[in-house]
């Protein structure tokens, strides 16, 4: 299963008859797949981590600044953006 924050492959951490629950170990994204009767259902929680990072970029517009290029090389970009975009 693909992470819908980070696209990476999560980790399922909790399984029983009605419920999956899965772990992103790129961002910390849990899912959680639930059977109610004969539909599923789908909830996700995204960090509150992620959405401050996320902020945080956006008062550094483009890739040229100094903490931008340090923000790339620790692979910040990638924990916290799906891959389209990343930039």
């Amino acid at each position: 299963m693909a992470c819908v924050t980070c696209s990476h492959t999560m980790q399922m951490v909790f399984l029983d008859a009605n419920r999956k629950i899965y772990h992103c170990p790129r961002c910390g994204t849990l899912c959680e797949t639930m059977r109610d009767g004969v539909l599923g259902r789908t909830e996700d929680t995204v960090p509150s981590l992620v959405e401050r990072c996320r902020k945080f970029a956006a008062m550094f517009p483009g890739t040229c600044n100094v903490y931008m290029d340090q923000w790339h090389r620790l692979g910040i970009a990638e924990a916290i953006n799906l891959p389209e975009s990343r930039s």
